[in-house]
């Protein structure tokens, strides 16, 4: 049982953010929109003081969130006495703001304001809007006597009616200290005696995390600061010592904390040596897991490029790191962080990005000039709730070529397109005539759509006058850029077997995993733009020609140079001849790196690239599942029950990965089989967006194989993709990028044509003549199985060569626009093999595909999608 019709395929994508990889380049990462200057006194002019920064605090003072119901919401700090009416204790408050109205949050239960020269600052708003925590020097609760500052949460929805309405009823303000824990001896709640400050909120509003030098934990007797975190409306539970010392310590210790979603990641910095292992030697970054009552694991976030515990950063002690939704992302700043980097060539200041959506964390520098060199300075990261974008602050005037005021300013970093551009600008985009921080950044990957804010003194930020106070916040909105697809006529671009493209006639590798990678550049090849800025990715077939491989296999890793990523496009075994379409970003520098595992020639053909545009959006490369390790939640069981019987694996994707959580119609995945389990006709997988399975599939396998494929599948409206093996074997899916609901053109699967049962009307004879002078066969695409008659640029197929018979050499498929035939290659094959691949086809002006075949074989076309022209 053979069967070779694919769900929706498409080159895998493998954008991965290894260090070096990222940096500036001309091309925007986002639109921007006018500013808006957030914040006005009671009579609409200018406040009286400071916005955002009130000079207290441990450089928190902003805080915002875009609420379901299109509200957004900004709490912050100020010093400012006109905000609103009554407010007289001449102290900095906090404040919230849906900008229209100013609310001041930092009040007693009764509402009266606080103490005569007792400051509240550094808020923190959960994602709802509904709660702020913040530090006050105020005692608003009866149960904090302690004389020291704390951490206060307002809950300004209490009655849960969905209306914030804080201030609705006299004396029922509901506000409540939270640097508290449970005191098991005195079946208590108690607060920190010394004090607490740093809050931080899970985004679901359900914890809150903050730093304290009380010993709430009976072990906690370092005598120094600690991160605890409570859970919001628990009793009589002790607070999570977060900081906790690695089991055979005794010291333990942290600050500055950041929560992913749901507070089951806390990253924090620390000084003690043993809060990842006891026999540790340093401090650094931290990423723990945290269960109900305590840490379940930790792992430094500050690693050097083998893994192991940077001995040279110096973890920065003022602005806190900044913590992704699913705690696979953070971004922070480290001084003297040579060995991050590989080569000691790490800065003495920088901005980094921790990632571990691979299958291991790859630290990279975010804070580049616009030559690709590390910036002189660069503080204060915050990072988007899918790891799109980080935001940074810096007063090197090469990271923008519009920055030339000496100044500090504010930028924006997108570490999918891997470029980074100027915020802090005034309306003409030229740097703007004042200093600028980082107030914050919010991004909602299902619309596309962010802010970023900035406290700044400047005149005019974006087309927003600045006030007479010493700092104003404005809201910079932005628009993320995304991909569309261009097709190309298929083009060789290198081969390592004859030199074409100034390669060289030697393998790629050296055996194992010690070789050094092809560097190519793809500008200005095979119809590809001369610009690396018009370019998002480049679509490739890249085969294996001839592999040497260990016992354990080896395999092929294109990347856009840099810190490659652990992650792989083909697998294969000696001897093999593999190929696969591949997606992958371009360096600024216009080049792409093919690293090989074992040995092996390559030959690399283009057929298309995504530009700045509506369409694809990829995402840096992350592990969804993998069945043999319980990656994703999974289990460590084959899927499959040898037959066809077995139970598919449904897997939410959207969420997950990178990807929204909604408002997404298919996802780009690179999904692997591994240890195979096959009867005599073979094994396949079919990927689909669940309910009724179709009769297709996307991989086919013998007994053994290690066999990879590209796949691009809708997801079911709720998120999900099912996963069906005919066969049983181990899976294994990356996810690199998906399109919007309005981007590339989902078809229910169709098979166009079948030459073994004269499906498509093309006959029941093979394509081809057994050597090279077989005529093409050339198919109308258009106007039948979903695919318009007309406007159609490129389609998305599934072909498979069954029953192949090749000269010794090997066969080879190429799937072009008719008209003259390109030497290039979409599928390898040798005598009896089925072999399934993604192609990307553009068509011709009369709507035509012709398919090539070098030998002779059977050939199967399935559609599952198309690019408007």
């Amino acid at each position: 049982m053979k069967k070779s019709f694919s769900y929706l395929v498409l080159g895998g994508l493998v954008a991965s953010l290894g260090a070096g990889a990222v940096g500036s380049a001309p091309a925007s990462a986002a639109t921007l929109a006018t500013a808006t200057r957030l914040v006005l006194d009671t009579g609409g002019g200018d406040p009286n003081g400071g916005v955002g920064e009130a000079g207290v605090g441990d450089a928190g003072g902003v805080s915002t969130t875009l609420t379901s119901t299109g509200t957004r919401w900004t709490a912050f700090e100020s010093l400012s006495s006109d905000l609103v009416t009554g407010d007289t204790n001449g102290a900095s408050d906090v404040f919230v703001t849906n900008g229209t109205t100013v609310t001041r949050l930092s009040v007693a239960a009764n509402g009266a304001q606080g103490g005569s020269g007792l400051n509240s600052y550094d808020p923190d708003i959960c994602s709802t809007g509904r709660r702020v925590a913040y530090v006050t020097e105020n005692e608003f609760d009866d149960s904090d006597a302690n004389g020291a500052p704390d951490v206060y949460v307002i809950d300004r929805d209490a009655d849960a009616d969905g209306t914030f309405d804080e201030f609705a009823q006299a004396n029922a303000v509901t506000v409540s200290v939270l640097s508290i824990s449970y005191d098991v001896d005195l079946e208590a709640n108690v607060v920190a005696s010394n004090g607490a400050y740093s809050p931080r909120f899970s985004s679901d509003c359900t914890k809150v995390a903050f730093v304290t030098d009380e010993y709430f934990n009976v072990d906690d007797l370092n005598f120094a600061p600690d991160v605890y975190m409570n859970t919001i409306g628990s009793t009589g539970t002790p607070a999570v010592w977060v900081s906790a010392f690695a089991s055979g310590g005794g010291e333990g210790g942290g600050y500055l904390p950041a929560l992913n979603s749901d507070g089951t990641k806390v990253t924090f910095v620390t000084d003690a040596t043993d809060v990842v292992s006891s026999s540790g030697t340093v401090g650094g970054l931290v990423v723990s897991t945290v269960g109900a009552s305590s840490v379940t694991s930790a792992a430094y976030g500050s690693v050097k490029p083998n893994g192991t515990a940077s001995t040279s950063s110096l973890i920065d002690t003022e602005y806190a790191p900044a913590i992704s939704a699913d705690g696979r992302c953070v971004a922070f700043k480290a001084n003297s962080g040579f060995d991050l980097l590989a080569g000691n060539t790490g800065p003495a200041e920088g901005v980094y990005l921790w990632d571990n959506r691979g299958a291991s964390p790859v630290v990279s520098l975010v804070s580049k000039i616009t030559t690709g060199q590390a910036a002189t300075s660069a503080t204060a990261p915050r990072i988007s709730a899918d790891c799109r974008f980080i935001a940074y602050e810096s007063n090197d005037d090469f990271i923008s070529a519009n920055d030339s005021n000496n100044r500090l300013d504010v930028f924006l970093y997108d570490t999918v397109l891997r470029t980074t551009q100027l915020i802090s600008s005034n309306a003409a985009g030229n740097a703007a005539d004042a200093n600028s921080s980082l107030a914050d950044l919010d991004y909602d990957a299902t619309t596309g759509q962010g802010v970023v804010l900035v406290a700044s003194g400047a005149s005019n930020i974006r087309g927003a006058a600045g006030g007479s106070a010493d700092i104003d916040l404005f809201m910079v909105p932005f628009t993320a850029s995304s991909s569309s697809f261009t097709a190309l006529a298929p083009t060789r671009v290198f081969d390592t077997r004859q030199n074409i493209g100034g390669v060289g006639t030697s393998k790629i590798g050296d055996g194992r995993g010690n070789g050094t990678p092809l560097e190519f550049t793809v500008l200005n090849k095979g119809g590809l733009p001369a610009s690396a800025s018009t370019i998002g990715a480049v679509s490739l077939n890249v085969t294996v020609v001839s592999g040497e491989a260990p016992d354990e296999g080896g395999f092929v890793t294109v990347y856009p140079c840099g810190t490659r990523p652990d992650a792989s496009n083909l697998n294969f075994v000696a001897g093999q001849t593999v190929p696969n379409a591949v997606i992958t970003p371009v360096s600024q520098a216009g080049k792409v790196c093919f690293y090989v595992y074992g040995k092996a020639h390559l030959l690399a053909d283009v057929n298309g690239y995504f530009t700045s545009g509506l369409g694809f959006n990829s995402v840096s490369p992350a592990r969804l599942f993998d069945t043999r390790q319980n990656i994703g939640g999974v289990g460590t069981s084959k899927i499959g029950d040898g037959r066809g019987n077995g139970t598919p694996l449904e897997f939410t994707v959207t969420g997950n990965g990178g990807v929204p959580a909604s408002n997404v119609g298919a996802v780009s995945l690179n999904v692997t089989v591994v240890s195979g389990e096959a009867p005599d006709e073979g094994g396949f997988v079919t990927v689909y967006p669940c309910g009724t399975r179709p009769d297709a599939s996307n991989l086919n396998f013998v007994a053994g194989q290690t066999v990879p494929n590209a796949v691009i599948t809708p997801v079911s409206q709720a998120g999900k993709v099912c996963f069906y093996v005919y066969g049983k074997a181990h899976l294994i899916a990356d996810v690199n990028g998906y399109f919007g609901s309005s981007g590339f053109n989902a078809l229910t699967p169709a098979r166009q044509f079948d030459t073994r049962q004269n499906i498509g009307a093309v006959g029941t004879s093979k394509i081809g003549d057994g050597r090279g002078n077989g005529t093409a066969l050339e198919f109308t695409v258009v106007g039948k199985n979903g695919v318009p008659a007309t406007g159609v640029g490129a389609v998305s197929l599934n072909v498979t060569v069954v029953s192949g018979e090749a000269p010794d050499e090997g066969g080879f498929v190429t799937v072009y626009p008719c008209g003259t035939r390109p030497d290039a290659s979409n599928l390898n094959f040798v005598a009896g093999q089925t072999v399934p691949n993604a192609v990307i086809a553009p068509v011709s002006q009369a709507g035509k595909v012709c398919f090539y075949v070098y030998g002779k074989a059977h050939l199967i076309a399935d559609v599952n999608g198309y690019f408007n022209q």
